[in-house]
C-alpha cells in the first residue's frame, strides 16, 4: 500500500511540475509560492512513504524469517 501512495506522491510532483510550466495569470509569483510550498510537501511526504515502505519490507522480511 506504501508503494502505491509512493508511486501517487510522484505522478502529483510531476503535475505540479506541468502546471508550474504553464503557470499564468495575474499574480504569478503567488502562483509560484504556492507551488514551491506544495512541492516542498509532496517531497516530504515522499520521504515519510519511502520511510514506511522500508520499515514496512524490513518487518515483513523479519517476519518470514522467524522460525
Amino acid at each position: 500500500m506504501a508503494e502505491l501512495l509512493l508511486g501517487i506522491t510522484d505522478h502529483l510532483g510531476l503535475l505540479l511540475e506541468l502546471f508550474g510550466q504553464m503557470e499564468c495569470g495575474e499574480q504569478p509569483s503567488a502562483v509560484s509560492r504556492q507551488l514551491s510550498e506544495v512541492r516542498t510537501q509532496i517531497d516530504e511526504t515522499k520521504q515519510l512513504l519511502s520511510q514506511l515502505c522500508k520499515t514496512t519490507n524490513a518487518a515483513s522480511g523479519s517476519l518470514n524469517a522467524a522460525p
